[in-house]
């Protein structure tokens, strides 16, 4: 049996913006790694050349025996006629994880990947054609998809609520992420050298997305700084970006300006995935203080050393890891103010070893769950609705046809305006 990774996706082509993304078929890889040599599926990896996240890099080169990598550049990708001659010649019998339509038809079956609904429970955080998009988009990979694949049991209830689907439309399969072994003390002291950390620190890192709920973190900080001489330090890595909203981030930078929290508070951007490893490791805990998540990477990195953790009381966090850390008011700043208290106490434990299976056992078992749906899939006729797909790239082509059409006639009527006006 063949898998197809299908990595020509927006979000995944532009993966810098959705690193998750990335880390997510990342782990999907290392765990069918951990099968068995005479279980493990043949992959063919789809990646587009601007691609370069290092971890994936040193991943694929470790699986080139069973996993072959297809690099494919730009030219190349815009061109759909040669896309498919290339997707014709490396035929696959399941393709995951479609996030969105893939731009020509793939020869199999396809499973989808639906991360979470945000645009349901938070449309204030989109646009009306965001949210009219991404309701489009979903029914599309409901409408031709074997199967779509959800992290977590809230996920597959948020489709069943807000799209209809049956059960046997979704599959619950729970990612694990883990994190390197723990580092050498050398690559300790330096790192936090390199970054700056001098003092016992709390880790939270998330992009600065909408969601993510920074502003609740640093208000926390604004009141431990205001009752302490020396507050842990808030380190926060993750990329400096919100497409939704321009102002988010400098409003962000702004508080911390204003209520003086550049030594309580340490924004660090994107950082190279050793010195994050460190971060994990060193931390007093891993905050997660998100509004929303489908399942999170950060809580499962945390959970695979065994870290303590602060999480928001949000359904997903309960269903990811109750019983592992300490849960406040998602939008209470005091809430969460008293959970550093504890854990700065010494009062908040690292969860027990017997809780958690050891990273290679779950992944592992995360491998296999992979491989039972991928099975499954590839027993399964084709999905008739995927005929579909021709019609929806001609539309496609048109409505981009005529576009360009409408800014050359608008470009020439502008230059006669500008020869008339001379």
């Amino acid at each position: 049996m063949r898998i197809g990774f299908w990595l020509l996706q927006d979000s995944l082509q532009d993966w810098k913006q959705w690193v998750a993304g990335i880390y997510y078929v990342r782990n999907c890889l290392a765990a069918l790694a951990k099968l068995p040599e005479d279980m493990r599926p043949a992959a063919k990896i789809f990646l587009p050349e601007s691609c370069d996240e290092p971890s994936l890099g040193i991943l694929l080169e470790q699986c080139r025996e069973w996993a072959e990598t297809i690099r494919i550049p730009p030219e190349l990708a815009r061109d759909r006629d040669q896309l498919q001659a290339l997707a014709d010649a490396h035929p696959c019998e399941v393709y995951f994880p479609l996030l969105n339509h893939p731009p020509i038809q793939l020869p199999g079956r396809w499973i989808g990947w639906i991360a979470d609904l945000q645009h349901c429970s938070y449309p204030e955080f989109f646009s009306p054609a965001e949210r009219q998009h991404r309701d489009a988009l979903f029914r599309f990979l409901l409408a031709t998809c074997n199967r779509i694949v959800c992290s977590s049991q809230a996920v597959e209830k948020d489709l069943q609520r807000n799209y209809q689907t049956t059960p046997d439309k979704t599959s619950v399969i729970r990612f694990v992420s883990p994190v390197a072994a723990a580092p050498s003390a050398e690559a300790i002291a330096a790192t936090l050298a390199t970054l700056n950390i001098d003092r016992p620190f709390i880790y939270l890192p998330n992009q600065f997305w909408l969601h993510k709920n920074h502003h609740t973190a640093f208000e926390a900080w604004r009141k431990l700084q205001s009752e302490e001489e020396q507050p842990p330090l808030l380190v926060c890595s993750g990329a400096l970006t919100e497409p939704r909203d321009d102002y988010h981030i400098p409003l962000l930078l702004d508080f911390l300006e204003t209520h003086q929290l550049e030594k309580s508070v340490r924004v660090l951007g994107l950082i190279p995935r050793d010195q994050q490893a460190v971060l994990y490791h060193q931390a007093l805990a891993v905050l997660q203080p998100s509004l929303f998540e489908g399942w999170s990477t950060t809580v499962e990195e945390a959970k695979s050393i065994g870290q303590r953790l602060i999480l928001s009381d949000i359904p997903v966090h309960r269903e990811q890891a109750d019983g592992y850390g300490e849960f406040f008011a998602a939008r209470d700043a005091d809430s969460l103010a008293a959970k550093v208290r504890q854990v700065q106490t010494g009062l908040a434990a690292r969860p027990a070893a017997s809780l958690q299976p050891t990273p290679a056992e779950a992944m592992l078992s995360f491998g296999r769950d992979l491989l039972t749906l991928f099975e499954k899939v590839a027993a399964e006729p084709l999905s008739v609705a995927q005929n579909a797909l021709p019609l929806l790239l001609r539309y496609e082509d048109i409505c981009r046809e005529r576009l360009e059409l409408i800014e050359r006639l608008a470009a020439d009527l502008q230059r006669q305006q500008e020869l008339a006006a001379a």
